[in-house]
């Protein structure tokens, strides 16, 4: 039997919408009506499924239309809903972003699908990386001051970790004083993370549970963030250092992985969906490290 994984990185959040470094600060899913949804009945939506690898030459995006986050997680919803991709368990983070996005997406299914409720398994190592420091700060003003590179670096480079978040740091006790941690060592837990680390952050969580389950299961969704769905297809598909930095994941765009029985990928991952709408948002992604044009 083959096994399907669905990863979905959370909808837009709130610092998404600002530009900033969320990180593990719980920031909420931007809501609807701040622009206007696109809708899978919309003439500028196809509901045909389309795959998008990640080895495709980009596509040339004929519009930039951003939906907020509730809006992308409701349509995403609808999207595995019309594939028939009900899941048989759900992982998540403990961030609020991931676990209200993957409430809305199975909301949406149900409406369809109609059947119960698959267990939530929450665990703190499908986190966001944690950018120390940088947690807060606006990207376009960081690479104002010490340059698009060097934030680019900071971003996407497999090595590079941030800065350590200091006690003094607005967000220190939020993240740190968090009951969702209190059964947590406090050495486990990262004041500031590389790629490098989230997949060994993530690496016994994937051996230990997910990887059981996933095997014992015909589809399982993960709905994480854009740094550790990164780190499972680092793990899954064994994806080089310098090819997984590459790798954007959009908001709330289902990725899909067709497993064997002993979890090996029978094909690359793939996104579903429109794939000019893709390239289009993994476009906007790259701009937010750039500095704001001068005026």
């Amino acid at each position: 039997m083959t096994r399907r994984l669905v990863l979905v990185r959370h909808g837009e959040a709130a610092w998404g919408a600002e530009n900033k470094f969320c990180s593990w600060v719980d920031k909420p899913l931007t809501q609807k009506g701040q622009v206007t949804p696109l809708h899978l009945s919309s003439p500028k939506f196809s509901p045909k499924l389309t795959f998008l690898r990640h080895s495709d030459p980009p596509l040339l995006a004929q519009s930039s239309i951003s939906l907020p986050g509730e809006n992308e997680a409701k349509e995403c919803g609808e999207l595995l809903a019309a594939q028939k991709l009900w899941p048989d368990v759900v992982f998540t983070s403990v961030l609020g972003r991931a676990t209200n996005t993957a409430r809305i997406i199975l909301d949406e299914m149900k409406k369809v699908i109609g059947k119960e409720m698959p267990p939530i398994l929450s665990s703190w190592r499908l986190n966001e990386r944690h950018y120390g420091s940088l947690i807060g700060v606006n990207r376009s003003e960081l690479a104002a001051e010490h340059g698009e590179e060097k934030v680019r670096w900071w971003r996407r480079a497999y090595d590079a970790r941030p800065p350590p978040i200091p006690r003094t740091h607005l967000h220190f006790s939020e993240i740190y004083e968090d009951q969702r941690y209190a059964d947590v060592e406090p050495s486990q837990l990262p004041v500031a993370e590389s790629l490098r680390d989230v997949v060994s952050r993530l690496k016994p969580y994937w051996a230990e549970t997910m990887a059981t389950t996933v095997q014992n299961s015909g589809i399982t969704m993960v709905v994480a963030h854009g740094n550790s769905i990164r780190a499972l297809l680092k793990l899954i598909e064994e994806i080089e250092d310098d090819v997984i930095v590459g790798v954007s994941i959009p908001t709330a765009t289902p990725l899909l992985l067709s497993l064997t029985s002993d979890l090996k990928p029978m094909n690359s991952h793939h996104f579903l969906g429109d794939p000019k709408a893709i390239e289009d948002a993994i476009r906007r992604m790259d701009e937010q490290g750039k500095a704001e044009p001068s005026q």
